[in-house]
């Protein structure tokens, strides 16, 4: 894989945790700043568990706690990747501009809407001999709450003209427009096909349960949090089938 590639799969999963929704997803207060640390947990051969940082994000927001720009370091390749985000005078979401450290050039996602509903976000590049090419598509109820949404990608190597990767997550929400399911169908390594299914309590998500291709069960996550005065979050520690292996910490900066 390439870094094109890498950043691309980067970008997508960024889309996907959905950075512009954090204060509809229970950021309290009006927030200026919030740094987050994400850290694996490695064990060495006595089964101690030793802290590994993997990268630390900053977020900057407005006045109408908009997310205007999101740096990220990766520590572990010492390279970076910057976002910024361009809204419109209904001050929706327009557009996101990536850069990465390795790239002179940016890539564009663009966001398109249907009355006050974003209906489609769309990104194309060229990079690395490889041609990508990203559209979401999403869907709501007559109350105007998401009930799914699609991601679909292509990579083509543009020497060969072969399909390297061509791929499809849906994602599935209930009636409160909150995500229950997720399923990745992938064209060209079937299986590699999977899904997972989110649990909840209150607003924050406590399990994850993921399945191969053959609907089989094959990991847990669960999760912990510790929270601020407020109540946002500022620790969230994963256990995967019950071991831990995540923390990720956030110090965040009010106005």
């Amino acid at each position: 894989m390439n870094k094109f590639q890498a950043f691309i799969i980067s970008l997508i999963l960024i889309g996907c945790c959905g950075e512009t929704e954090l204060p509809e997803n229970g950021l309290k207060g009006d927030v200026k700043m919030l740094t987050e640390y994400n850290a694996r947990i490695i064990y060495d051969s006595i089964n101690n568990p030793i802290r590994d940082t993997i990268s630390v994000v900053k977020r900057y927001y407005n006045k109408q706690n908009q997310i205007v720009e999101r740096n990220e370091e990766y520590t572990f390749s010492d390279e970076t990747m910057d976002i910024t985000y361009e809204y419109n005078r209904c001050n929706r979401l327009e557009k996101e501009l990536v850069q990465m450290s390795f790239d002179s050039n940016a890539v564009d996602v663009d966001y398109i809407y249907k009355g006050p509903l974003l209906t489609k976000t769309i990104s194309e590049s060229s990079r690395d001999s490889t041609t990508f090419k990203q559209i979401g598509l999403y869907s709501y109820n007559s109350d105007k709450k998401l009930t799914q949404n699609t991601l679909s990608q292509l990579f083509i190597d543009l020497k060969t003209g072969d399909t390297i990767k061509n791929s499809l997550q849906t994602d599935n929400y209930n009636e409160k427009g909150i995500l229950t399911e997720s399923e990745m169908k992938y064209q060209e390594k079937p299986i590699q096909n999977g899904r997972t299914e989110y649990f909840y309590k209150a607003n924050d998500l406590i399990k994850t349960l993921e399945y191969n291709q053959n609907d089989s069960l094959i990991s847990s996550y669960r999760f912990e949090y510790k929270k601020d005065e407020i109540g946002n979050w500022i620790e969230r520690k994963t256990f995967k089938n019950d071991k831990l292996n995540n923390i990720k910490t956030w110090n965040i900066v009010y106005k």
